[in-house]
């Protein structure tokens, strides 16, 4: 992830892509020098939710 687009990723991007319908969002960021997948799976009765899979 991009310093320049930190925020918009974490935050504006998940909203915009529930919000299109869009039904998967990955991101992927560096932890320790560790990647570390978040997942975003669109589930229609919830709205969006979030995991963090462990590198």
């Amino acid at each position: 992830m991009s310093p320049d687009s930190e925020e918009r990723d974490r935050t504006t991007k998940p909203i915009k892509y529930s919000d299109a319908g869009i039904r998967y969002l990955w991101r992927i960021e560096l932890e320790d020098q560790e990647p570390v997948a978040y997942t975003f799976e669109l589930a229609p009765s919830e709205g969006v939710r979030a995991d963090r899979d462990p590198p």
